[in-house]
């Protein structure tokens, strides 16, 4: 069996999608060949069975373009794959999607955002199968929808012994945009230090995407201007964030979209405790007295305290970790989004 994979891009640089890339390795274990289209392309590594196409969106090529180059590669690889998987993208499957049904093959999509679109839903009608991490990921009744979890690279998001330190490292990780609430998280840190008395730091890891996201940045850089124990690093790789994770104490997350967070997921497969406001995240976290029930920097900072100082608090971190490895590690995602191909 062959495969296409079509996605935003292929670059393990990159701060949101790097690790797709594993992603690839991972399918690539199960398929003689798999051709690869990305809007853009960045650097890689791997296997030789895996040919990679760029439509060029990073040399600054039109969504014209783009499209144009879409189309000749579809017509031009049709022999080349009998599976196609969408990693996002539904537009591709919008224009595409009928003349893959028309030459037999098998479409399967993966989405993960809180919107129902229009184009989401005519996409699930195109598409055989759509593949999400849960119910809150993707919105959507049908028969077609299969939940598989979040596909997390255990062995590299993994615990490492950390230097003894009488200060906390509070690391926050993603996006920065409005709905991240990034802004709760310094003050809630400022309380830790103030309030309770704590030796702490935080590290804020990622960058803007949309306008609105450059000036909330903008506003965040101006209101951490003075603090000398916050630092903004900007967009990070994969290996920095994990090397990051590795030294932290802790995570916390303020954000509200009640989809499951990549991020968060990451931090806890890394042994971090994590404290977050974000719904979707309710059932695991509350057990270990980690879910913050308010977006509130006082509640954000209590919940904070108490698992810094808790004497079980090795024991959450293993748990967490546990709980990745079991229902959200990559290579049972995989396998899992395999069984719903022919």
């Amino acid at each position: 069996m062959k495969l296409l994979i079509v996605c935003q891009t292929v670059d393990a640089e990159h701060q949101n999608l790097g690790f797709f890339v594993r992603w690839i390795v991972e399918f690539s274990k199960h398929y003689a060949s798999i051709v690869v289209i990305a809007n853009s392309v960045g650097s890689y590594d791997l296997p030789q069975n895996v040919t990679v196409y760029s439509l060029g969106k990073e040399s600054g090529a039109s969504r014209i373009t783009r499209y144009v180059r879409f189309f000749g590669l579809v017509w031009r690889l049709r022999t080349a794959y009998d599976v196609v998987f969408v990693h996002m993208i539904v537009e591709y499957i919008l224009a595409a999607g009928l003349f893959w049904r028309l030459f037999g093959k098998r479409i399967v999509l993966w989405y993960v955002h809180g919107t129902v679109s229009w184009r989401l839903r005519v996409a699930l009608a195109i598409a055989h199968v759509a593949c999400s991490i849960n119910k809150e990921s993707l919105r959507v009744q049908s028969n077609k929808v299969h939940y598989v979890g979040h596909g997390i690279d255990t062995d590299f998001f993994s615990p490492k012994k950390k230097e003894e330190s009488d200060e906390y490292h509070v690391v926050t990780q993603g996006r920065i945009t409005r709905a991240k609430h990034i802004e709760l998280i310094v003050d809630s840190v400022s309380m830790l230090k103030k309030e309770f008395g704590m030796k702490a730091r935080l590290t804020i890891i990622g960058g803007p995407i949309t306008d609105d996201d450059l000036a909330y940045t903008a506003t965040l850089h101006k209101k951490c201007e003075f603090l000398s124990w916050v630092s903004i690093v900007g967009p990070k790789n994969q290996v920095y964030v994990r090397d990051a994770l590795q030294t932290a104490d802790i995570m916390i997350n303020a954000s509200t979209t009640g989809s499951v967070d990549k991020a968060v997921l990451e931090a806890m497969s890394t042994g971090v405790l994590v404290v977050t406001s974000n719904p979707a995240f309710r059932d695991m976290l509350t057990p270990f007295g980690l879910f913050s029930a308010k977006v509130y920097a006082p509640h954000l900072a209590l919940v904070a305290h108490k698992a810094l100082v808790a004497k079980d608090r090795a024991v959450s971190q293993l748990a967490l970790r546990e709980i990745v490895i079991r229902e959200h590690n990559i290579v049972t995602c995989v396998n899992r989004i395999l069984r719903t191909f022919p």
